[in-house]
């Protein structure tokens, strides 16, 4: 040994997410904090939609800070490339079940207006918020102590996305289908008036 003191090299995964840190926090800051002041700004709160939409703005606020400190710490630090963000955890975790959940509520407005009228509470919307919170703050402790981390990931997205495509196309196909004052209707209206 000669005395030097040599610092260990930047590992790659900091290049890797360098995009992120340049793009995310500077768009996405400016963009949820509008979104937050427009929702916290009206008098009331009752829009099952307004709920999600308003937890998910905190969701993605809190990721946008939260990636710049740890980039930071990550960086500087000197730690192995093998450490998962929190932030990543959260927003991989979190985001996809809310967007879920608000997939959910649509689906419930279009498809059994009755259902959803009688579960209309805000309450329960709430709650569902703050179960959403504890699984993702769940699966991010769970995916630092797991080894399988990316298949956890994995798995919450894809759950994720089933749902959401699945409500999508169930919707579409509940709003394509005649009804009172529907397609079918109008047509016949109107071969009725052409024919006087």
């Amino acid at each position: 040994m000669d005395g030097r003191n040599e610092t260990a090299p930047v590992p790659d995964l900091v290049w890797y997410f360098l995009p992120t840190i340049v793009l995310v926090p500077p768009l996405g800051i400016p963009a949820n904090a509008v979104v937050l002041r427009l929702l916290l700004g009206k008098p009331n709160i009752c829009s099952t939609s307004e709920i999600f939409v308003l937890n998910l703005a905190v969701f993605d606020m809190m990721f946008c800070f939260m990636v710049v400190i740890e980039y930071i710490y990550f960086m500087f630090n000197n730690t192995k490339a093998n450490s998962n963000f929190l932030s990543w955890g959260l927003n991989q975790a979190g985001g996809p079940l809310l967007i879920c959940a608000l997939s959910l509520d649509a689906f419930m407005a279009v498809c059994h207006p009755l259902i959803f009228l009688r579960l209309k509470e805000p309450k329960l919307r709430l709650s569902l918020c703050l179960l959403v919170s504890v699984l993702a703050f769940t699966a991010c402790g769970l995916a630092k102590l797991m080894l399988y981390k990316m298949a956890l990931n994995l798995g919450i997205l894809m759950v994720a996305m089933l749902t959401i495509s699945t409500c999508n196309v169930l919707i579409l196909k509940s709003l394509r289908r005649p009804g009172p004052g529907g397609k079918d209707e109008g047509r016949e209206r109107s071969r009725w008036c052409s024919r006087r």
